[in-house]
């Protein structure tokens, strides 16, 4: 909209309630009948917390496995079935029991195959509404968006990804500004919003501006692309949050905003954020509105990888919903109401909303306003410099931001409100165009791969005209071998090849990523060395052998033999194919060898098989099984022949006299009597000379 002709709209009332988390959320919109600034403004009580909805999705839990020939068998092994996979990060959705999600994540987790299991936590949008327009956006001033402004305005090459509830599609202020969007609740149909929060929140980022009409956006040029992970109750899970983000790192979202949130970690959202970064794109989250409930965590926002934006009001004072903590790194206007009646647009962020609730735009508070101006900064200062990489952007957003509260970084401020006219004024002396540098960011020097292993990196500087990822074999290769050999512009960052290590031998290798400008600069990365291993570990059930015969307690060794171990189980179940397997415990001794005790006393005779399990630093798994037959202790038997005979009750009488000396395994069978004590059970817990009579009488007969 025309910064110097701005019009000033009338609103219809809007009504709805917000849950959340950690939301500090109370909304009004103007009705069409009360005039600008006469504070007739109908109001909706504050609504916070979310303490009577269970926190997970129930019935579902998400698993990731380490690899496995067979994920699908396993997991239905493991007793629970898959529905659905997220693949980029290699996490299966799970159906598991309602009411029984927290148990079998632990029961799961407990297995060597499994490298995580855990609820699908809901998250929520983090809102505070109300209502119009240019002459009310006090925070675009404030943040000198007008000076930036004069430098750029934004690029259509930047794509915004706006995870929330959706977009209203047709609203005048996207007009031929959205990309192809995705509904990660369905997976189907269009990423329409039914809420508003979404709606709202986009038009902060980058609404149509200087078209006459409405509101301005942060970020005038970049496209929005809509993706829906919450509903219509501005609630979604963390498999939603997942779907999305890696639906919007696949179709070329260059920034991600999150304006939700929950108080619950998850290790899928988790790895799909490092996937993110290794991409190139940068996360931004809403730091959340609950400090004055406690001010727990909130994730996304925590999350290594994610810019945690808090609120600010229009005096640059920390909102007093505003969380804190170690992870926020700035903060933005978010407005600040002193309550739902609060008629003061100062205290609030006006943007657009849906339409279909009756308006086309409405004021709103919360740090879910705050996160999307600071990722509209971050793609208007890519669209001056997009051959910067993601954490120069930071940087500059770092060093130009207005320093409060205590000098330097701290909880409440972070390093600062950001400053859109400062850090575009330092974007020209971001980088040299001169030089040029490249880095390999995963993997790790160290790590283990296996399989088909992606590469990623990232290329700094301009006219970069080729780019060569190779591996040489050892510390220091004598030769180097083409994964790609690419001429043109890579990604800044993100995978630059993917390495099929399937054909290798088993050992160290090396991988360096080069780059050449069209000035004549070349340059190479720092050497990664990496352990490549293929080899699943070999594992033996040495003893008890299949077909064994056994009863009471037996030893169990088992032998494995992989020099990257990383963990080893043993487990037992019924039958030949068991569907519910038990853990136990062994005890690595010298060369590999792992040794426990199997108590078999009170199983039911019958087939049982014993299960080892060993996986390896790179994800391999290997098993062995040993099938044998438990025969249950008879009563009376001491010396274990599978007969009551006099031996036995010799045996008892000279223990019972201390000539002979006892153990728990002989105490289960010979304390007989009385048969029937006071608890209803069988024996005294002593072998007395009556367990010795009674055995003798069940010896020739008479018992």
């Amino acid at each position: 909209m025309k910064r110097k002709n701005l019009l000033l709209f009338f609103l219809p009332l809007l009504t709805f309630c917000l849950l959340s988390v950690c939301i500090s959320a109370s909304w009004t919109a103007v009705s069409t009948s009360a005039s600008v600034g006469s504070g007739a403004f109908p109001r909706i009580p504050l609504k916070t917390g979310t303490q009577d909805e269970p926190p997970f999705v129930p019935g579902r839990l998400l698993v990731k496995l380490l690899r496995s020939a067979d994920p699908i068998s396993t997991l239905r092994e493991l007793g629970v079935e898959p529905v659905d996979r997220i693949p980029q990060v290699d996490t299966w959705i799970v159906k598991v029991p309602e009411g029984a999600e927290l148990k079998t994540a632990e029961k799961l987790q407990k297995d060597i195959r499994v490298e995580y299991a855990e609820p699908d936590h809901y998250v929520h949008e983090l809102l505070i509404p109300n209502d119009p327009l240019f002459n009310r956006q006090w925070h675009l001033s404030l943040i000198d968006c007008p000076g930036a402004w004069d430098i750029a305005t934004g690029s259509s090459d930047i794509i915004i990804a706006i995870l929330d509830t959706g977009i209203d599609l047709t609203h005048p202020e996207f007009t031929g500004k959205l990309v192809a969007g995705y509904n990660a609740l369905t997976q189907t149909g269009s990423p329409v919003d039914n809420r508003g929060h979404g709606t709202h929140v986009a038009g902060i980022a980058a609404a149509l501006t200087d078209n006459g009409i409405g509101v301005a956006g942060v970020n005038w040029g970049a496209r929005i692309m809509p993706i829906k992970v919450l509903d219509t109750g501005g609630r979604g899970s963390d498999s939603t949050i997942a779907r999305g983000i890696n639906w919007a790192v696949d179709n070329g979202a260059k920034v991600i905003n999150l304006s939700l949130g929950g108080t619950n970690y998850s290790n899928t959202v988790y790895n799909s954020v490092q996937r993110a970064r290794r991409s190139g794109v940068l996360l931004f989250a809403a730091a959340g509105n609950d400090y004055l409930s406690g001010n727990p965590k909130l994730y996304p926002a925590a999350y290594e990888g994610v810019v945690a934006v808090g609120a600010t009001d229009n005096l640059d004072r920390r909102a007093s919903y505003s969380q804190t903590g170690d992870y926020i790194q700035f903060v933005a206007p978010g407005g600040d109401p002193y309550g739902d009646d609060d008629a003061d647009p100062n205290h609030w962020i006006t943007s657009t909303w849906r339409r279909a609730s009756g308006t086309s735009y409405a004021m709103a508070s919360g740090t879910s306003q705050s996160s999307p101006i600071a990722a509209g900064l971050a793609a208007l200062i890519w669209s001056v410099k997009p051959e910067l990489s993601s954490d120069e952007v930071l940087e500059i957003m770092r060093s130009t931001a207005v320093d409060l509260g205590r000098p330097g970084w701290d909880p409440e401020y972070g390093y600062g409100r950001i400053d859109v006219g400062a850090a575009l004024r330092a974007v020209g002396g971001a980088s040299s165009k001169n030089e040029i540098k490249a880095f390999i960011t995963a993997p790790k020097p160290g790590d283990f791969v296996s399989g088909v292993a992606g590469i990623y990196g990232k290329i700094e500087g301009s006219g970069i005209v080729s780019y060569r990822v190779q591996f040489g074999i050892g510390d220091n290769p004598k030769s180097w071998y083409d994964l790609v050999s690419k001429s043109g512009v890579p990604p800044p960052e993100g995978m630059v090849a993917q390495w099929d290590t399937t054909q290798l031998v088993d050992g160290t290798y090396t991988l360096k990523l080069s780059a050449s400008s069209s000035s004549g600069m070349s340059v190479e990365s720092a050497l990664v060395s990496v352990v490549v291993d293929n080899t699943s570990p070999v594992v033996e059930v040495e003893t008890p052998y299949t077909g064994a015969v056994i009863s009471g307690s037996t030893n169990i060794t088992i032998k494995v033999k992989e020099p990257n171990l990383s963990a080893v189980a043993v487990q037992y179940g019924r039958g030949e194919a068991p569907s519910v397997w038990f853990d136990l415990e062994p005890v690595k001794s010298d060369n590999g060898v792992y040794r426990l005790v199997w108590d078999t006393f009170g199983l039911s005779g019958g087939t049982y098989t014993i299960r080892a399990i060993a996986s390896d630093k790179a994800g391999n798994v290997g098993m062995a099984w040993s099938t044998v037959e438990v025969r249950a202790p008879v009563p009376g038997d001491i010396d274990g022949d599978g007969r009551v005979t006099v031996v036995d009750a010799v045996l008892a009488l000279r223990i019972a006299l201390g000539v002979a000396e006892s153990s728990p395994e002989i105490l289960r069978v010979a304390d007989l009597a009385p048969m029937e004590n006071s608890t209803g059970s069988r024996g005294d817990g002593a072998i007395t000379v009556a367990d010795a009579v009674l055995i003798l009488r069940m010896a020739v007969g008479i018992s």
